[in-house]
């Protein structure tokens, strides 16, 4: 079955567990949130940056910042805009394809202070190329995820009575989780005195960037559901939006 041929009973159950913890309301405080957490990330950055005598202003990294603080302005316009809940309900369609940029943003963001940290003691070789993996191997999860939460939905598993896709993906939890603590420790064990102090940040970093990864397949099957079914629009109480009210 293609999507084109999807009918509202093949994704029932996905718009049903999801009308609360995905509902636009919580969408947009979920905005709100992440640009907290963007400017938690990139403050230290920021700060690396401006006492570092080893990164110039030529420096990718400080292309990346800068980059950065403009999407959090790109970022706190948009969040403004859907914290009006008219908005927030009557363009949910929107709202979603929003909400998969923001996320798939802010999954690398996590990562800016830590290569910051990296160019400033000019740690080079196998331990930044196991950290660049590490990034690298995130984007591939969530095309993996993708696709897997893809042909879940087109042979009917989110049809009314079927199961959720984490019964079915918590082995992938493993998988990256075991990739990423080798990427890990190949880059400390090329360069312990500098990595060592790295271990905890990074490993924070890292699994605040893989679970997005896994949840991000989510938010974008049901950007294609409530573009393809109004009746996926719901509005408070979790009813299809009625536009008119």
């Amino acid at each position: 079955m293609t999507l084109k041929k999807l009918n509202e009973d093949d994704v029932q159950e996905l718009v049903e567990s999801t009308s609360v913890r995905l509902d636009s309301g919580n969408t947009s405080k979920w905005f709100w949130s992440t640009i907290i957490a963007e400017v938690c990330f990139l403050a230290p950055a920021t700060f690396v940056l401006k006492h570092s005598s080893q990164i110039t202003p030529e420096h990718i990294i400080t292309n990346i910042v800068e980059v950065g603080w403009m999407w959090v302005i790109i970022h706190f316009i948009l969040a403004v805009i859907f914290s009006f809940k008219k908005i927030a309900y009557g363009y949910q369609h929107w709202q979603f394809i929003v909400l998969c940029v923001v996320a798939l943003i802010f999954s690398n963001i996590v990562y800016v202070p830590i290569f910051s940290f990296l160019a400033d003691r000019e740690i080079s070789g196998l331990s930044l190329y196991a950290s660049l993996l590490i990034v690298a191997g995130g984007w591939i999860y969530l095309l993996i995820v993708s696709i897997i939460q893809l042909r879940m939905l087109r042979s009917g598993h989110y049809r009314d009575g079927g199961y959720l896709h984490m019964k079915h993906l918590k082995y992938l939890i493993f998988i990256p989780l075991g990739y990423g603590l080798l990427m890990l420790a190949i880059a400390v064990w090329f360069d312990p005195s500098m990595m060592a102090e790295m271990i905890l940040p990074f490993l924070f970093c890292f699994i605040v960037s893989y679970a997005i990864s896994l949840a991000w397949p989510e938010f974008l099957l049901l950007t294609i559901i409530k573009w393809k079914f109004e009746s996926a629009r719901l509005d408070e109480k979790g009813m299809p939006f009625n536009s008119s009210s």
